[in-house]
This record gives structure tokens, C-alpha cells and sequence, in this order.
């Protein structure tokens, strides 16, 4: 299914440390939306899409995620809407429009990292502005994409905040970029490990499937590649998923957008098809992998290792436990096999 990421905005209410985008571009207007969307139909012709409501903060452009909306009830073909936000925005009514108008809501929040990793504008404290709206960001998901940096490995302590002290659910994902160290990489390793066995422990002390997405992502592409058959040439960026941007232009993700820089898309990397990870793995981040000249960063294939090594070993751990059988039963089915702490069957 073709998947389109339009940026609505380019401003933020955050200045996060390891963000990309300029944010100083113009504001997504009707009549380039129209272009986009007339161009997304072009390219898949009746085929199905999915719509995702892209920013910097894609609701500091409300009136046009209104209009959008409304516009794309018309297209049946359009049978998924995402809005991806860091939540300060969000008030009782746009709550409501979400789930009146079926947009599944991902919301971004650093927890115990929020202080250092994702600033104010204008001053205050990223960690109680979020606390603010935790009660309307309960009502749509219980899950909140956390981003781990190579200065930033304590992820067991923040997996532990996130469900005692905020109730939701980590969706830890590893920013991908050159810089990692082999230290920050071994330590990581520890973390990954340390983040199964709390995981384990829960699932079989307390019945609890509290599933972060560093696990659950991982897992899924385990089956997908020795089980479906299904292996990924990249993270889909340009071909499956496609960037509509503020400026009228396609790009094959926002961060090739944000330098407006449109490159050849390698068909393969070299280097990867001699890796016993190659039919499970991602690859990495396109944009950096092109940046260095159409390889994976070292460091980052040492971090995939860690966390393949790291699940494998969980589900030898839990392989008896009539819950984790479960799991596996329906992500072999093709069902949702995570829980949740508000809406999950756990």
C-alpha cells in the first residue's frame, strides 16, 4: 500500500536536539495539497492509500488538517489517516475530531529525557507541559514514540517512568544516524537486554503486555523475513512511502525534504547482502546510509545485532509461558499481538 507523508508545517513548538527539519519553510498551502493529492492518485491508480499528517507540528495547521480530513472522507481508497504529534496542542475538541474521524494518533514524548533531548520554544519545561495533556493523549493511544540517542541509554529507568509515573507505553526507536561510538553501542546492548528481562518479568509476573516497539518492531520483521519470506531492501522511504511537501514537491522521506535533495534510490546495498541479518533487517536510515555512499553505518548494523541477538534470546526465555505463545500465534496470524495499559486485551 502506498503510504503518503505530507507535511502540513514545518514550524514546531519544540526544538528538538536531534530533529532535521527546517523549520522555517512555509506552511503547506490548499492548492499544493490538491497538487499532492491529485499525484497520489495518479501513482497508484485505484489502489488504497494511507494518509499521514506530517509536520514539524502538523497541528500548529489546524484549519488545513480540518479541511484535509474532511476532503479525504470523499476517497474510499484512502483507508488509513495518522497524525504525528508531540501532543502540547492537543485540547478536548481535537481529541474528539480524532476519533470522530478515525486519524490514529502518534504522539512523541522523551520521558525522562525530555528535559535535554527536546526544549521549549519560548522557555518552560518539556516534561510537565506533557504531563498537562497525558489525560487527552490516554484517551487516543497508549503508547508514545520515544527516541533513544547515543547520550541517552538509560532505557530500563525510562521504560520503568513511562508505565509508573506517565501509564503509557514506550515506543522506543533508535535515532540512526553516524556518530555512535562503540562504547554508546556496547552499552546499548546492556540496555537492549536489560529492556527484555523487565519486559519478561512483567509478562509473567503480572499478566501484563507491555510491548515497546523496540521489541514488537523487530519481532514482526523476524517473521516477515524467515517466516513470509519477505525481506526489506530499505526502510521504504521513496518507494512505499513517499514525502509531500510544503514546496509542491515529492521526496522519498521529510528528511531528504528538508534539503531538498532528491538522489537516486539504491536498489540494494552491497554490503548488506553478505549480513546473516540481511532478509530481517531494515537497513538502517536510507538518507544516511546514501550520505555514506551507499553503505550502512557500521555502528548502527552493531546495534541491529544487539537487538536480534537480545529477542531471540526473550523468546527462548518465554517460549513456555501461555501468554507469549499467544503472542506468537497471532503475530504468525498477522494479528496485533501487543497489549495496552488503557485499551489493550492484556
Amino acid at each position: 500500500m502506498h503510504n503518503a507523508q505530507v507535511v502540513l508545517i514545518e514550524q514546531c513548538n519544540l526544538d528538538c536536539t536531534y530533529c532535521y527539519v527546517n523549520q522555517k519553510g512555509p506552511s503547506l498551502s490548499k492548492e499544493n495539497f490538491h497538487k499532492h493529492y491529485n499525484n497520489i492518485k495518479e501513482k497508484i491508480g485505484k489502489g488504497q492509500f494511507g494518509f499521514d499528517y506530517f509536520g514539524g507540528e502538523a497541528m500548529m495547521n489546524w484549519k488545513l488538517v480540518e479541511y484535509i480530513t474532511h476532503f479525504l472522507k470523499k476517497d474510499p481508497m484512502c483507508i488509513r489517516k495518522a497524525m504525528y504529534t508531540n501532543g502540547r496542542l492537543l485540547t478536548q475538541e481535537k481529541v474528539n475530531f480524532f476519533k470522530t474521524n478515525k486519524i490514529d494518533v502518534f504522539v512523541s514524548f522523551d520521558g525522562l529525557w525530555e528535559p535535554d533531548n527536546r526544549p521549549q520554544k519560548g522557555g518552560g519545561c518539556p516534561l510537565e507541559s506533557f504531563k498537562k495533556v497525558i489525560p487527552l493523549v490516554k484517551q487516543l493511544t497508549d503508547y508514545a514514540t520515544c527516541m533513544i540517542t547515543p547520550t541517552h541509554l538509560n532505557i530500563v529507568e525510562n521504560y520503568n517512568f513511562f508505565l509508573d509515573e506517565i501509564g503509557l507505553i514506550p515506543n522506543f526507536k533508535i535515532v540512526k544516524d553516524a556518530g555512535w561510538t562503540d562504547e554508546q553501542v556496547d552499552k546499548f546492548g546492556v540496555e537492549m537486554k536489560g529492556l527484555c528481562d523487565r519486559y519478561a518479568h512483567i509478562l509473567k509476573e503480572k499478566h501484563k503486555n507491555y510491548m515497546p516497539d523496540l521489541i514488537w518492531n523487530y519481532l514482526y520483521k523476524l517473521k516477515n523475513g524467515l517466516i513470509d519470506g519477505y525481506t526489506l531492501a530499505n526502510c521504504g522511504a521513496g518507494t512505499t512511502n513517499v514525502c509531500y511537501f510544503t514546496d509542491g514537491k515529492e521526496y522519498a522521506c521529510e528528511r531528504f525534504a528538508s534539503e531538498k535533495w532528491n538522489p537516486p534510490i539504491p536498489k540494494y546495498l552491497d554490503a548488506c547482502l553478505k549480513c546473516d541479518l540481511y532478509s530481517v533487517c531494515e537497513k538502517g536510515c536510507l538518507h544516511q546510509n546514501i550520505k555514506n555512499g551507499n553503505k550502512p553505518l557500521e555502528q548502527v548494523c552493531k546495534l541491529y545485532h544487539h537487538i536480534y541477538r537480545n529477542i531471540i534470546q526473550l523468546n527462548k526465555k518465554l517460549k513456555h509461558e501461555p501468554q507469549w505463545q499467544n503472542i506468537i500465534v497471532n503475530l504468525l496470524e498477522n494479528k496485533e499481538i501487543r497489549g495496552g495499559i488503557h485499551h489493550g486485551t492484556y
